[in-house]
C-alpha cells in the first residue's frame, strides 16, 4: 500500500492540468471538456529548443519545419504545405484593415480586397505586389 501513497500526488497533479473524456478519449490541457483529441487551452510550445520559452498568448512557437499534409516537410522550408486539391488562402483585408496594422513587420503579405491585389509590406510602405489581373487567366 506504501507504493500507492506515493502515485496519488502525482496523479491529482496530473488531474490539475489535464482532462481526459470518456467515449471519444479526447485529453484536454487546461481544457475541462477538450472537443477535439488534443485540445490546448492558452499555449503551446513544441521542441527542445524552446521548453524553457513561454509561447505566445493563445499561440503556438515550434521548432524545425512544420509539415501540412505532408509526413516529410522539405528540411529547407520552415512551412511545407501539400495538397492536390486545395490552396492557400492568405488573409483578405480592405485597404483601410491594411494601413490600420500596427507596426507591420517587413516582409508582410496580404491581399486587398478593395483593389483585388496582393500588398506586401517593404519596411516603409505598403507596395502592389504582382498583377495577376491581367488577360492571361488561367483556364
Amino acid at each position: 500500500m506504501k507504493v500507492f501513497t506515493h502515485y496519488v500526488p502525482a496523479l491529482l497533479l496530473v488531474s490539475m492540468f489535464f482532462s481526459f473524456t470518456g467515449a471519444a478519449q479526447n485529453v484536454g490541457i487546461n481544457e475541462a471538456n477538450p472537443g477535439s483529441r488534443l485540445s490546448v487551452k492558452g499555449n503551446l510550445a513544441i521542441g527542445s529548443g524552446y521548453s524553457l520559452e513561454s509561447a505566445p498568448v493563445n499561440g503556438a512557437i515550434i521548432q524545425g519545419s512544420v509539415g501540412i499534409a505532408t509526413a516529410l516537410p522539405d528540411t529547407n522550408s520552415v512551412l511545407d504545405m501539400s495538397g492536390a486539391t486545395k490552396g492557400i488562402l492568405l488573409p483578405v483585408v480592405n485597404t483601410s484593415q491594411m494601413n490600420a496594422i500596427a507596426n507591420p513587420k517587413t516582409g508582410l503579405f496580404i491581399f486587398n480586397s478593395d483593389s483585388s491585389n496582393f500588398n506586401f509590406y517593404n519596411g516603409t510602405n505598403w507596395v502592389n505586389g504582382p498583377n495577376w489581373k491581367s488577360s492571361h487567366a488561367v483556364k
